[in-house]
């Protein structure tokens, strides 16, 4: 009896995909809407926390990064990035995990996001200046902003240091 339900049970989607044609519209449908919603949940989180509080923070930083007192710097000159560099930034983040989503297999979804932390994590560790794959693109780092003198360009450098506060 149990090989029988167990069997039945197997075999139901198979027969509802069969006998009832308005199954098959169905599960697209919910599946559509379900991939609709994520996709827009997942575009707007994107939109807010990567690119528009980034962008009206003086420094670059995100949520996180503005709670600890973090800034992104230019690795090359130590000036505080340009907004271009700020909007590029979380696209090179999501570029890769965006892809493995277009993927279709899911177990090589997995190895692909996997690898991408692994490559990442792997850079930060072993690279001399500790940055990962996007600051290396980007050539910019990270630094702790009540530690460093922080400026936009030369000539607010300069400004600064011929004020009586820059000279002590």
């Amino acid at each position: 009896m149990s090989d029988l339900l167990y069997n039945s049970y197997k075999r139901l989607k198979e027969l509802l995909e069969t006998y009832n044609e308005e199954y098959r519209t169905l599960v697209v449908k919910d599946f559509n809407q379900k991939a609709i919603s994520r996709g827009v949940a997942f575009g707007l989180g994107f939109v807010v926390f990567y690119l528009i509080i980034p962008l009206k923070n003086k420094y670059g930083a995100t949520l996180f990064e503005k709670k600890y007192q973090l800034a992104h710097v230019n690795a090359k000159d130590g000036y505080l990035v340009k907004k271009i560099k700020i909007i590029i930034r979380p696209f090179i983040y999501y570029l890769i995990p965006f892809i493995a989503l277009l993927v279709w297999s899911k177990n090589f979804m997995i190895i692909i996001l996997l690898g991408y932390l692994f490559i990442n994590f792997l850079l930060i560790i072993f690279s001399k200046n500790n940055l990962d794959l996007s600051e290396r693109i980007l050539y910019m780092t990270t630094c702790s902003v009540p530690e460093s003198l922080l400026f936009e360009n030369e000539k607010d450098e300069k400004a600064y240091f011929n004020t009586e506060e820059g000279k002590k």
